[in-house]
């Protein structure tokens, strides 16, 4: 995924951000779904494929006010 809003930070960054209040946090935001006990008891760690194998993870932020 890429295009003219796509950014990368690292942890270490987005936290500071955090910090700086840089980020928006939408305090009335609704809860997620409430996951039942049978769907943890199904879930199952899965582990990479082979060392150094990184499965692509996208984080989004709306940074819109």
């Amino acid at each position: 995924m890429s295009g003219p809003d796509t950014r990368r930070a690292t942890l270490d960054e987005i936290e500071a951000m955090m910090e700086a209040g840089e980020l928006h946090h939408e305090p009335n935001a609704p809860e997620g779904p409430d996951l039942a006990d049978a769907f943890w008891a199904e879930a199952a760690w899965v582990a990479p494929r082979e060392p150094g194998h990184v499965i692509p993870t996208v984080l989004t932020l709306d940074l819109c006010p």
